[in-house]
């Protein structure tokens, strides 16, 4: 610390440039400031916009202030502690002002306790995160195991790990996955791509662009290629687009002749510049890109280089300094093909500058007759109307796989081993044919109580109920959702009505006019939220199961409850033959809504239906629901007189669809029979 006493004043100022140092990075990572602690400060990734990459944002910010408080605290002549504590979990936001900072006790959820104290386990200038933190970022960063920590107010002992630097990898599916997992239902398109491999070593330079939404397997296909070309000692440069630089200029490239020359974000400005100089001489690059891309790298001794002299330095400003570098780095990329044919591979188009987007236009024009393939991945919604004049151009979209091929990934994720045919099924009607729901849904069913291993495979103890979204999705899954905009909160409210509803439904639920209903039914269907249920005029259904429980959970409880009364209300006043045919629908919505008394009736009503048609999982599932009820209402005989009943009837279905094997289930339902 500085030497004598501060005066208040002072430390106000320097408390106030700390705050400053660490709400730049905050915003720049498109976070959002909450609560001061003290001298601490909470920062939220996540809320009021989600992002796939929330996890990867909140450490490299952590990192970041590290960096940040640093500099402050050399400026005041004092010694820097920053501590920095990240944890995951599902947050509940009251924010009716939406201003920053948020105000205290907006915020609510176990992950703030726990960020609290992760942060106070963390050394001077360190960044330790949760478990479901460390498992999202994957190995985009380095960590210390810190083992299993006894926090306050946690029941079980922690997992917390100590972030120590960032990891160089090519792209999040490199980092995130290693070695490559097979390539199932792509075929086709992996043909056509290699085809235009073929032709592009001919001297025809190929263009080829892949879309799809996240999750369809871009970066999959790109890498299954990638990796025949090495196989052939072919050059593949990759650039990789990060969704949180966006403002950056040519970021990509910079970042793809980083890892080429081994610069390292640690290295001192002149070490990183001998290290640029060195790999541009040795691969034989125009001298002038050193001055460009330095001033890109922020290194120094090259303004006067990069920005001339005289009338010249005047007239030439950063803008035309990046157009001559553009030109120099696409002179560069094409050089490579004198000798032998290269793969260019660009990913995540989307998330581009416009300085990035030039880059490859002028690319495109370059490689016409160049030994040259240009792989570009983008989403669906990504426009790419000035490149379709390009030469040899190939488009190529992802949609969902079909059931066969959804179901050899299953099988593959389960290691060979087989899983019971209603598990498969239930893992490819929530996945809709999307790879990466396929694999984190299977995984979550593979570590659930539902199943266990046997000799021949998996066995399922139990029918299957609500699954737990895996973590890994929620993120993608809320950036669709928050893309909505007013359309947001009508999905919500298609969500309580179950996977199918109707638009007659939904007009009584949401009360909204028929026009901004219509509006927002629209855009639902234009993003790929929900669609028309052929031969059912008016009718909807989900695209995505998974999405649909993303946007239910998102609601807050007291809303969600409103929602299922109106619902259930609804049903049985408009559609009683819905509700004699369905119970269980009446149950669930009366449940919901905190009803009880009529969720437990419908309940038993739907586990009795269940019964006459042998359908043992349905009333397995209803009885233990009813079970989980019955205690929340008043003691009384009658109370007493169900609660047998039902234990009797649940143990006549467990013997139903398990033939007699849990018999500490019917254990414990004779001895409430005979008490």
């Amino acid at each position: 610390m500085r030497s004598g006493r501060l005066d208040p004043e002072d430390i106000r100022g320097i408390r106030r440039r700390f705050r400053d140092a660490c709400a730049t990075v905050v915003h720049e990572r498109r976070g959002f400031l909450g609560e001061q602690f003290g001298d601490g400060l909470f920062a939220y990734f996540g809320y009021p916009q989600a992002h796939e990459d929330d996890a990867e944002r909140a450490i490299n910010a952590g990192l970041q202030i590290c960096d940040g408080v640093a500099a402050v605290a050399r400026q005041e002549n004092l010694e820097p502690d920053v501590r920095i504590g990240i944890a995951t979990g599902l947050m509940v936001v009251d924010d009716l002002t939406g201003t920053e900072p948020l105000p205290e006790g907006t915020v609510v959820g176990a992950a703030t306790s726990l960020a609290v104290m992760l942060h106070a386990l963390a050394d001077e200038n360190a960044v330790v995160v949760s478990a479901l933190t460390h498992e999202l970022a994957g190995a985009l960063f380095s960590y210390a195991d810190l083992g299993l920590q006894k926090l306050r107010g946690v029941p079980a002992p922690t997992q917390a790990w100590r972030v120590t630097g960032r990891h160089a990898a090519s792209s999040r599916f490199a980092a995130q996955h290693g070695q490559l997992p097979p390539l199932f239902g792509r075929a086709r398109e992996l043909e056509q791509l290699l085809e235009c491999w073929r032709s592009a070593k001919q001297g025809q330079g190929q263009v080829a662009l892949i879309s799809g939404e996240d999750g369809m397997g871009k970066s999959h296909i790109v890498e299954t290629l990638r990796e025949r070309a090495l196989k052939e000692d072919a050059p593949a440069l990759r650039y990789y687009r990060a969704p949180m630089y966006q403002s950056s200029a040519l970021l990509p490239v910079v970042r793809q002749i980083e890892r080429a020359a081994g610069i390292s974000r640690e290295d001192p400005g002149p070490l990183s510049l001998e290290k640029l100089k060195t790999y541009l001489r040795e691969e034989g690059s125009d001298s002038s890109l050193t001055a460009g891309l330095a001033d890109l790298l922020a290194l120094p001794g090259q303004s006067e280089a990069v920005e001339g002299t005289g009338n010249d330095k005047k007239a030439d400003g950063r803008q035309r300094r990046i157009e001559r570098l553009l030109d120099v780095l696409v002179k560069r990329d094409v050089g490579f093909a004198t000798e032998r044919p290269v793969l260019i591979v660009f990913e995540d188009a989307h998330w581009s500058d416009p300085a990035t987007l030039r880059f490859l236009g002028r690319l495109m024009k370059r490689i016409t007759e160049k030994r040259v393939l240009l792989l570009i991945t983008h989403r669906s919604d990504f426009s790419v109307s000035a490149w379709q004049e390009a030469a040899h151009l190939t488009t190529i979209e992802l949609g969902g796989l079909r059931e066969a091929d959804s179901k050899a990934m299953i099988g593959w994720v389960a290691g060979g081993k087989a899983l019971p045919a209603a598990v498969v099924d239930e893992i490819v009607a929530r996945a809709s044919g999307v790879p990466l729901f396929i694999v984190e849904v299977t995984k979550t069913l593979l570590q659930s109580e539902v199943l266990e291993q046997g000799p021949d495979g998996y066995l399922l103890t139990e029918p299957l109920g609500p699954l737990t979204i895996p973590l890994s999705l929620k993120d993608s899954l809320m950036v669709k959702l928050d893309k909505l905009g007013a359309a947001k909160e009508v999905t919500q409210i298609a969500a309580v009505l179950g996977s199918r509803f109707s638009k007659t439904q939904m007009a009584a639920i949401t009360q909204l006019s028929d026009k901004r209903l219509e509006d927002a039914i629209a855009e639902m269907i234009e993003t790929d939220v929900i669609r028309p249920v052929p031969g059912h005029g008016g009718d909807y259904d989900f695209c995505y199961p998974l999405l649909r429980e993303v946007a239910y959970e998102s609601l807050l409880l007291t809303k969600r409850r409103k929602l299922h009364r109106r619902a259930a209300q609804l049903l049985e006043r408009v559609y009683p033959a819905t509700a004699e045919r369905e119970p269980e629908l009446l149950a669930h919505h009366y449940a919901g809504a905190g009803v009880n008394d009529r969720a437990i009736a419908y309940g038993w009503r739907a586990a009795e239906r269940a019964m006459a048609g042998r359908a043992f999982g349905i009333a397995i599932s209803q009885l233990k629901r009813v079970l989980v009820l019955l205690p929340t209402l008043p003691e009384s005989d009658e109370r007493v007189e169900s609660e047998k009943r039902c234990r009797a009837m649940l143990g006549r279905a467990l013997a139903g669809f398990r033939g007699y094997a849990d018999w500490a289930e019917l254990d414990e339902a004779r001895e409430l029979l005979n008490s």
